[in-house]
Order: C-alpha cells, then sequence, then structure tokens
C-alpha cells in the first residue's frame, strides 16, 4: 500500500517554477524544526508561510541566475532545452514576498547589502541623502 500524503515538504519544493535541490528544502525544514516527512496538512500556517518566506529569500540571495540550461550551436543551428533564468527583478520580488511573510510573524527581515556612496555632495544611500 502506497502512501499518498503530500508532504510539507513536496509542497515547498512545488512553490516555485524550477526545480530546487532537495538539499535546501532539508536545510529550510530543519531550521524550523520540522520533519521532513511531516504531512502537509499538519502543519499550521504560520510555519507553512515561514518556510515558504525562507524558500523564497534562500533563492533570491543565493541561487545564481542562470541554471541548468543545455545549449548545442553548429553552424548556424542551435537548440536549447531546460534550465531557468531569474533576473534581478524576479530576485528582488521573491525576496519582497518573504519580508512581506517575515513581517507578518515579527521576524527579522533578510536583504541584499545595502551599499552606501560617498561623495562630494555627501553620503547617499541609494540615491537619497542620509544627511
Amino acid at each position: 500500500m502506497s502512501d499518498n500524503t503530500y508532504k510539507l515538504a513536496d509542497w515547498l519544493a512545488d512553490m516555485v517554477n524550477f526545480p530546487v535541490p532537495a538539499g535546501l528544502v532539508r536545510s529550510i525544514l530543519a531550521e524550523r524544526n520540522v520533519a521532513e516527512d511531516m504531512a502537509y496538512v499538519d502543519v499550521n500556517e504560520q510555519v507553512k508561510d515561514l518556510c515558504k518566506a525562507d524558500m523564497y529569500s534562500r533563492i533570491a540571495l543565493t541561487s545564481p541566475n542562470r541554471l541548468g540550461a543545455i545549449s548545442d550551436s553548429d553552424n548556424g543551428w542551435s537548440h536549447s532545452d531546460g534550465g531557468y533564468t531569474l533576473t534581478e527583478s524576479d530576485k528582488d520580488r521573491l525576496l519582497a514576498e518573504a519580508n512581506e511573510i517575515y513581517d507578518k510573524y515579527d521576524e527579522p527581515t533578510k536583504g541584499k547589502k545595502q551599499t552606501i556612496r560617498i561623495t562630494q555632495h555627501g553620503i547617499h544611500r541609494r540615491g537619497r541623502p542620509i544627511c
């Protein structure tokens, strides 16, 4: 008899439209103290949301922009197959969605390091004067 229970790990991997490493899913569940074989219906909404936010933030902050694509070309002929491409805009949206979830549960938000630029006109953060 097979077990058709939808696991939280499967749900988490299904949250994005491209394959994610099983190790990424396992590490997110471990950090949230959730067993890998935990059924989706047995996990409360907060844990589901925070696991999803962790997935989105990890992808946004650590994934390469292009992964897994195979491409061949020869004398004017070309073919490409598989893989995915994440633009910086895609990553920014994933991170924004993750941070909305973190805010909802009063968890620390995550993000890219801010850069501060010092010019002859004062100190600026992303085009806005600080002082």
